[in-house]
């Protein structure tokens, strides 16, 4: 089987998944909106690739090689894997003080393993080959904001926590570490992933399937391992029950930002889209809410 077949099965292996995935989503856990949500998401997935476009070109080309993919793979679960052990020596350490310093963990780990498999050219930056027109870029991008803004509407809403009015220092210091932290994500899952497996694949829409698939997985470790360090079985089973219907929210919102990313290939844009979409939390509880 070629690389390009492998990839095809693949992705239809996933989007099977994902289909069967929303649901039981909607049927065990009671959205029944979530196939409506899903397939307003594709629609504006395929606006978002198709609107205007006469004939699709790739804006940014990975390097041709065969093995660039599963290096960025092994490099996300990396810096995975660096995260959670970097949290539980922590934890270990000073439990005390473990939540104050989880974010700047995150965004140490999220930086530093990158820039490391980038220097020592384990992975490769990929080079621009062509820009959309201002025009196009304008109009793509303040939709994009929209979109994200009622996203972070959306999490200030759903805030759990206490709620506080943030000073301005907290919106300066927090706002800046979430656009840096979506800033990561994005050079991970977007710039890197999913220019790679468009390259490796020769399917945009397979790309979208895969590269949503990989970085709503991603979560999953992270969100979940405080309750493995506690060894309370229970309430890993209360936590994860919890995640399931987020892991829809962030499938869909990687085809949102990947759709934006091959549409715009502006890493500025899908950063502050992203960035604006996880603000609402820190609207809502200040600095202790991210």
């Amino acid at each position: 089987m070629t690389s390009t077949s492998s990839y095809r099965a693949l992705s239809w292996l996933c989007a099977a998944g994902i289909v069967a995935f929303f649901a039981w989503i909607a049927v065990a856990f009671g959205y029944p909106g979530t196939p409506i949500v899903a397939l307003l998401t594709l629609g504006l997935v395929l606006a978002t690739l198709k609107w205007g476009v006469r004939e699709p070109v790739n804006l940014w080309q990975s390097v041709a090689e065969p093995s660039q993919v599963p290096r960025i793979a092994l490099m996300i679960l990396v810096v995975i894997a660096a995260q959670l052990a970097v949290n539980t020596a922590f934890r270990l350490f000073d439990e005390t003080t473990y939540w104050q310093w989880s974010y700047a963990i995150y965004l140490v780990v999220w930086t530093g393993v990158p820039l490391a498999f980038i220097g020592l050219g384990i992975v490769r930056w990929p080079s621009r080959r062509a820009s959309p027109r201002n025009r196009e870029l304008l109009t793509v991008s303040a939709a994009a904001i929209l979109v994200a803004a009622a996203m972070g509407y959306l999490g200030w809403d759903e805030y759990g926590g206490p709620r506080v009015t943030p000073s301005l220092l907290d919106l300066v210091i927090g706002g800046g570490s979430v656009l840096l932290g979506a800033t990561m994500e994005e050079v991970l899952f977007r710039v890197l992933l999913l220019t790679a497996l468009v390259q490796a694949s020769g399917s945009r829409m397979q790309a979208l399937v895969l590269s949503s698939v990989f970085f709503a997985l991603a979560h999953a470790p992270v969100s979940l391992s405080g309750t493995v360090m506690t060894q309370d079985w229970d309430l890993l089973l209360v936590h994860a029950k919890a995640f399931l219907p987020a892991l829809t929210m962030l499938i869909m919102f990687g085809f949102l930002i990947g759709a934006l990313w091959l549409r715009t290939g502006s890493i500025t844009v899908i950063a502050v889209v992203h960035a604006i979409s996880n603000l609402g939390p820190l609207l809502a509880g200040g600095l202790n809410a991210i």
